[in-house]
């Protein structure tokens, strides 16, 4: 245990309890004496603070987290060191991660994917308009509230649209794309890539692949299509879902979604019991 329960630090902060262990970093629940409510206080480990790599990760992650200011990005009140290990302070989250709520029920209700997705997207957007690409979106990073609230969390990995750091940690490869996959080339459209990964997970319980090894896992990311989700899940509008996914996984990139606004735009058009696309007549006379 590196900080010491109900004893002042930093001359601020009290820490009442030891929350969990996890990557580089102990979480702990304190109590803020300036704003007398309480927080969580991220410390890094004491075999990690003098390694630069994850230093500089965990700098990172306080860096990009103080440029943001949204309800669906988790809140980030200070940083500092405690014994020369540095700490970040931020919102006590109240919930479960997103990745622990599949693992529980296996999948989402089509309404309640869309709601975080549209939740998740609004984030995303703040993000990218601000220049920043996330680079590892996946559903252990997003926490699920008890009142349904999704906040976006860890931009360890996190970079400014265009910047190229190849000594940057991977992401994670379940949703990582082609390109990041080939040479870490990151961008918006990665990030939109991951989304759609996501979204695949949430409707079906799955991953898209799920090969047997690292190794067959990126070959299928840089070589084959996502298939359909009707392989694995039937839903009366999966053809719309299948569409919004090829469109963000779509190994072309000038065939992806541009943005967040066009993705949540298709999303929209499905909750509101829209068509994506104009039905052929072939299929028009199927329905008849």
């Amino acid at each position: 245990m590196i900080l010491p329960l109900h004893t002042l630090i930093y001359n601020r902060y009290i820490p009442t309890r030891y929350i969990a262990s996890g990557g580089m970093a102990e979480i702990y629940e304190a109590n803020d004496t300036y704003s007398h409510k309480p927080v969580a206080i991220k410390v890094i480990k004491e075999e990690y603070k003098d390694d630069l790599f994850e230093l500089d990760r965990f700098k990172n992650e306080a860096r990009y987290v103080s440029m943001f200011s949204h309800p669906h990005i988790i809140n980030i009140f200070n940083v500092g060191k405690y014994n020369d290990n540095f700490f970040i302070v931020y919102e006590l989250l109240s919930g479960k991660t997103l990745k622990e709520c599949l693992d529980e029920r296996g999948h989402l209700s089509v309404e309640e994917a869309i709601n975080f997705m549209l939740q998740i997207l609004d984030a995303t957007k703040h993000i990218h308009e601000r220049g920043v690409v996330h680079n590892d979106l996946k559903p252990d990073n997003m926490f699920l509230f008890y009142d349904g609230n999704i906040k976006l969390l860890d931009f360890g990995i996190a970079t400014h649209i265009g910047e190229r750091d190849l000594e940057k940690a991977n992401a994670s490869i379940l949703y990582a794309s082609p390109e990041v996959l080939r040479n870490k080339d990151y961008s918006v459209k990665s990030d939109l890539y991951s989304l759609g990964i996501i979204l695949y997970e949430l409707l079906s319980g799955r991953t898209p692949y799920m090969k047997d090894n690292t190794e067959e896992e990126i070959k299928a990311h840089i070589y084959e299509e996502v298939p359909s989700l009707n392989k694995y899940i039937h839903l009366k509008n999966g053809k719309d879902f299948d569409y919004i996914i090829k469109k963000c996984t779509n190994h072309d990139l000038t065939k992806r979604y541009r943005n967040d606004q066009e993705m949540i735009n298709d999303l929209k058009k499905i909750k509101e019991g829209e068509p994506l696309k104009k039905k052929s007549i072939f299929e028009r006379l199927f329905e008849k």
